[in-house]
């Protein structure tokens, strides 16, 4: 769907900008459907972190999406 590539792009592009853990307890549990344990369990940290990455990731995604719309809209 256009959501899914949407959230997909913006978060290719502040992939960067997150450390590797954070970025894969984003991506375990927001992409791949992994739950926040299982996602803790094998990074190895504890569920309250994975939690934190995933919601600090949303977030930047959110503002690169808003982004890509102000720019678009300006088009």
């Amino acid at each position: 769907t256009y959501r899914r590539e949407a959230i997909l792009y913006a978060a290719s592009r502040i992939r960067g900008q997150v450390d590797s853990i954070t970025w894969q307890a984003f991506w375990k549990t927001a992409v791949e459907g992994i739950t926040a344990a299982e996602a803790a369990r094998s990074l190895g940290i504890s569920i309250g972190s994975v939690y934190a990455a995933r919601s600090r990731v949303m977030k930047r995604v959110r503002d690169q999406i808003a982004l890509m719309l102000e720019y678009d809209d300006e088009l």
